[in-house]
């Protein structure tokens, strides 16, 4: 979560204080305040902590209660003060989100609309197609195929040369995305990570340089934002 208003004051009591923050979300919010607590008190006591496990556990919470980052994006800038439209988040968990009120209102889901093409849609969840039609434009894209087994990702990785990358062709989120391979060993092993998160897995060559997601409204530019992912696995 991004950072916030933090504020921290004495109180009549030695050792005790008034901690303020902002809290993008309460749940979440909550939950990292008492893991931290429970991790300073730990390192004073000198007892055990699963600090992996607690971590794991509150970035699934994140993942499952905030907003994305698309969606957030949109969310704020409709709020803003030179906007000020109402936003509803219509599920607890995930980016249904309704702008406005009555006929005027609109839907966003992530980085889609209630007037998104539902065939637009397919298309950009289908990899491979996705890769077929920005090629026939002349957008240079990595080469790569479908695979349909571990061998097949191995010889596919053969065919375009090492290093390469692993996904699923429709998958979203980038689960099952694995990055700058160098083995049979880790195409293998991310094959078998990869086929469970989509209907069909791709090998492509992998390209070193920046990542970005860019945001389109209207037919124009609205945002753009930098991804960081870990190397081999994002």
């Amino acid at each position: 979560m991004p950072g916030g208003f933090g504020k921290a004051r004495e109180t009549s009591t030695r050792g005790v204080y008034k901690v303020v923050v902002r809290a993008w979300h309460e749940d979440v919010t909550r939950s990292c305040l008492y893991a931290g607590r429970d991790l300073l008190l730990a390192a004073i006591k000198d007892t055990p902590f699963d600090v992996a496990g607690t971590v794991a556990h509150l970035a699934d919470m994140a993942e499952r209660k905030l907003l994305g980052p698309s969606t957030g994006c949109i969310v704020e800038a409709a709020t803003a003060k030179d906007r000020r439209i109402p936003a509803i988040r219509l599920l607890a968990t995930g980016n249904l989100v309704q702008l406005g009120y009555g006929a005027h209102s609109r839907r966003i889901w992530t980085a889609e609309t209630d007037r998104t093409s539902a065939i637009a849609e397919g298309i950009s969840r289908d990899k491979d197609l996705t890769k077929t039609l920005i090629q026939s434009c002349g957008v240079p894209v990595p080469e790569g195929r479908l695979v349909d087994s571990a061998d097949d990702a191995c010889e596919a990785a053969e065919e375009i040369g090492f290093p390469v990358v692993v996904k699923p062709s429709d998958g979203n989120h980038a689960r099952g995305v694995f990055t700058n391979l160098m083995t049979r060993e880790e195409v293998e092993s991310a094959y078998a990570a990869a086929v469970v998160e989509g209907s069909g897995v791709i090998v492509e060559r992998y390209v070193r340089g920046s990542e970005h997601r860019l945001l389109v409204v209207g037919g124009k530019l609205a945002a753009a934002g930098a991804r960081r992912g870990r190397q081999g696995h994002r």
